[in-house]
């Protein structure tokens, strides 16, 4: 099978592990596209299967980034920080096994997201050494919230994949809400923001709403339409990153990737 593209030493490999997907994009040290795919994954066999047939995996890059979608996550305060309360917090929402194990990042400066390591990860961690790993939350937050702060409306972000609901919420400046939902529908996904303004007791006159869908089952114009006599600036949210990634069809459509790639660059 043939490689596809010229490799270089200098070339990064980002990787997304989804809750029932597998993508991978390699890239030259100008974080241009070079190569992509995607796979549907169900068990360990699967993901052993594609890494060793597929000769991309078993290049040399500079740097492999791995990131983790779907994942089971809760918020701690920074001064809650504990290696005890990070399970016990975690604890409070989803059952965990003993073999399970947790990773963190953060959001902000003060605010730690633990989530769970899923058991498929570890088939990519006894294939690529040392990867930097990274919570869809982590990555999508930085794109979010790293520009200037809006220190009067409050900003809303959805993330659509795999039928999950991605939601943050910054107001005011501060971020003060981040979850995700399982959703079948429009009606899911109106009912979990308009519960989380109500229980925020934020003001929707001043709200915004921005929307990064790659689920097939969701179309913006749909929740424009929905959210419209509610919220009066709903948007699709447009990543900040080179022009030259619209030349490559999956990257075009793959909003994590492009959520990487603008951290990255």
């Amino acid at each position: 099978m043939e490689l596809g593209y010229h490799p270089a030493i200098t070339d990064r490999l980002f990787l997304e592990l989804n809750r029932d997907n597998f993508s991978y994009l390699v890239c030259n040290k100008q974080f241009s596209p070079l190569k992509s795919g995607s796979f549907d994954l169900m068990d360990e066999d699967l993901l052993l299967n594609v890494l060793d047939t597929n000769p991309v995996f078993r290049q040399i890059f500079a740097k492999v980034s791995i990131l983790l979608r779907g994942a089971d996550f809760v918020l701690i305060p920074q001064e809650e920080l504990s290696e005890n309360s990070r399970t016990d917090i975690f604890r409070l929402s989803y059952a965990l096994q003993s073999d399970e194990k947790l990773g963190s990042g953060f959001i902000g400066n003060t605010i730690e997201v633990v989530y769970r390591k899923p058991i498929l990860l570890r088939v990519l961690l006894d294939h690529f050494p040392n990867p930097e790993l990274q919570h869809e939350l982590e990555v999508f937050c930085k794109c979010w919230f790293g520009k200037a702060v809006n220190q009067v409306s409050t900003d809303m972000y959805g993330s659509l994949s795999s039928g999950k609901l991605l939601l943050s919420i910054r107001s005011r400046g501060t971020i003060v809400f981040a979850n995700a939902f399982d959703v079948q529908d429009i009606e899911d996904i109106f009912y979990f923001c308009m519960l989380s303004i109500e229980q925020l007791e934020l003001d929707i006159e001043r709200t915004n709403l921005y929307w990064s869908i790659e689920d097939p089952a969701f179309r913006f114009e749909d929740l424009q339409k929905r959210f419209a006599p509610y919220i009066g600036n709903v948007r699709p949210y447009l990543f900040d990153i080179s022009s030259e990634l619209d030349q490559h069809t999956f990257v075009s459509r793959h909003n994590g990737f492009k959520a990487v790639l603008q951290c990255a660059s």
